[in-house]
């Protein structure tokens, strides 16, 4: 109680209707539940089709604060599935971690984090009064995040919310073990440059989240006032659903994990170059070229900036990685650069970021 407690304190009467709902969304909802899953797929063949599905402006809903509350946790309760040791009956003393229905024909998602008491297929898994073996499990080689299949048919799925929209301040409601869920606010979020010396793979989410009262959730999942998944929050990280989304596509559409690789390293700067049109463009520094990777066999040399993908510029808000998460591997793309003060443009096929030795 003591985190509610500490959490509402800062919301007060004016969040008391902050949690909304629509009859689009539940509507959508229930065509994912009912539908086939290769009419799902074909939803998710553009990464931002799934992602528009709840993109609808919803209503208020009357009562108080806790009245909406509580119908915010009627609504998703059966979607949330519960991981906990093998071998031990259902019970709150032997829950390990939180996640949630994907399909109707029983994915589950994970924070990676759920599983380092042991590994995924040995755990049993309880969602909506039924415990479950797992028959599959993906993980991601990129984000932390586990997928798992278990038998089952008829279940509750959850729509996805529009994270990249999200700014410091908005809330987000983190279900715990005891038939509850915390309320809690994003901190921070779109804050990836504040780190300029930070050297990562250029395929590396660099859009962070950080919650209030991050160190006292448990590892579980995230819900945005409407009910729709926003983030995988574990132990060491917060990763926001549009982080996240590229790896559930790629899991639905052909059972892997599968992400595009340019096989660069490279160190996003915060401050702006001109380009040629006089326009404010931020750009990524090359720092270090794989050799016969993709970049390699296109021309990309260390020291080089890249300024865009297909056309589509680095910004304050999209950071190289989350542009190549819009691709797959095989993709031709090109890559607008700057070398020695002058542009240049480059023809990249992308390759499969699991295959790079990063």
């Amino acid at each position: 109680m003591k985190k509610q407690k500490k959490t509402w304190s800062h919301l007060g009467t004016a969040l008391a209707l902050a949690v909304l709902a629509g009859a689009l969304a539940g509507l959508i909802t229930s065509i994912i539940v009912s539908d086939s899953i290769d009419q799902y797929i074909l939803s998710l063949q553009d990464n931002r089709t799934i992602l528009q599905l709840t993109d609808t402006q919803r209503e208020p809903l009357p009562g108080t604060y806790e009245e909406a509350l509580m119908g915010l946790q009627d609504e998703i309760w059966p979607s949330i599935a519960y991981t906990f040791a093998p071998g031990s009956e259902w019970g709150w003393t032997e829950f390990q971690a939180i996640g949630t229905v994907m399909t109707s024909d029983g994915w589950l998602l994970f924070h990676q984090d759920a599983f380092t008491l042991g590994s995924a297929l040995s755990r049993n898994y309880y969602v909506d009064g039924t415990v479950y073996q797992a028959e599959e499990v993906v993980t991601d080689a990129l984000t932390a995040s586990v997928m798992v299949r278990i038998d089952a048919q008829g279940l509750q799925a959850n729509g996805l919310t529009e994270t990249e929209d999200y700014n410091g301040g908005e809330m987000i409601f983190v279900p715990r073990e005891e038939w509850a869920v915390i309320p809690s606010v994003v901190a921070s979020a779109h804050h990836h440059r504040e780190d300029i010396g930070s050297i990562t793979s250029a395929e590396t989410m660099t859009q962070t989240w950080e919650i209030v009262d991050w160190d006292e959730m448990p590892v579980s999942i995230a819900f945005d006032p409407a009910g729709d998944l926003a983030a995988l929050v574990g132990a060491n990280s917060v990763h926001a659903m549009h982080e996240v989304v590229s790896f559930v596509n790629a899991v639905l559409r052909s059972g892997e994990s599968q992400h595009a690789g340019l096989g660069l390293y490279v160190r996003d700067e915060s401050r702006f170059v001109q380009d040629v049109e006089g326009d404010q463009a931020s750009y990524a520094v090359v720092t270090s070229v794989l050799g016969g990777g993709p970049g390699a066999l296109a021309g990309v040399e260390i020291g080089d900036h890249v300024l865009s993908v297909n056309s589509e510029s680095l910004d304050r808000r999209s950071g190289l990685g989350e542009i190549l998460s819009q691709y797959r591997s095989g993709d031709q793309v090109t890559l607008a650069i700057e070398r020695d003060g002058e542009l240049q443009s480059l023809s990249v096929e992308l390759g499969v970021f699991e295959d790079l030795a990063y």
